[in-house]
C-alpha cells in the first residue's frame, strides 16, 4: 500500500479513484451551505428547548474556510449558537476569520512535544499553538480538550507542559480530559 505524504495531501480525492485496491474512499455527503442550514433548520426546536447550537467538526472543518464561513455566517443570521472543534492546524488568516463569527472553540491538544506530534499526528505544532494563543489573545471563548492516548500523551511530562501552557495563555481556559477509545 502506497503512503501518503501527509505534508503534500491537498485532500482532493484524486487517491481515493486512482487506488488500485479500492481501499482508498471518501465518505460523507456534498452540501451547500444552504443545505447544510436547511438540515439545521429542521432541528430548532431542539436547539432552543436545550440551550444547544451548531458544532463544526470534522475532519478538521478549518481545512475548509470558505464552507465553514459561510456556514457561520449563516448560523449567526438565523441566531444559532456555534461551535467550531478544531485541531488549531490553519493558517492565522482562516483562524482570524472564523474568530469574528464562531462562539466558542473546541480546541484539540494532542501533544505539546513537537516531534511527538509530528509523529502522532503529521503536523508540526507551532502554528496549532499560535493560533490557540491568537484565540485566547482575541478574547474568544476556547475549551481546551485533550484525547488521552496511552504511549502518546498520558504521562507526567505532558501533564507538566498542559499546565505550564495553560499559565501562559490570557483568560481561564477549561481543559477536558477526554478518554481514548478504540472505535475508529
Amino acid at each position: 500500500m502506497p503512503e501518503t505524504d501527509r505534508g503534500r495531501c491537498i485532500v482532493c480525492g484524486a487517491c481515493w479513484d486512482a487506488c488500485p485496491t479500492g481501499a482508498r474512499a471518501g465518505l460523507g455527503t456534498r452540501m451547500t451551505p444552504q443545505e447544510v442550514l436547511a438540515e439545521v433548520e429542521r432541528d430548532r426546536p431542539f436547539y432552543e428547548e436545550s440551550g444547544g447550537g451548531v458544532t463544526f467538526s470534522g475532519g478538521e472543518p478549518l481545512s475548509q474556510p470558505r464552507f465553514v464561513l459561510n456556514c457561520l455566517r449563516e448560523c449567526r443570521l438565523r441566531g444559532y449558537h456555534t461551535a467550531v472543534d478544531t485541531s488549531g492546524f490553519a493558517p492565522e488568516l482562516v483562524v482570524r476569520q472564523v474568530a469574528e463569527l464562531a462562539d466558542l472553540f473546541l480546541f484539540d491538544v494532542k501533544c505539546l512535544d513537537e516531534a511527538r506530534h509530528r509523529e502522532a499526528t503529521g503536523a508540526p505544532l507551532a502554528p496549532i499553538l499560535s493560533n490557540l494563543r491568537l484565540l485566547a489573545e482575541l478574547g474568544r471563548p476556547v475549551w481546551l480538550r485533550v484525547p488521552v492516548v496511552p504511549g502518546v500523551n498520558d504521562d507526567e511530562g505532558f501533564a507538566r507542559a498542559l499546565v505550564d501552557l495553560t499559565r501562559t495563555l490570557p483568560g481561564h481556559l477549561p481543559v477536558y480530559l477526554l478518554p481514548c477509545h478504540d472505535l475508529g
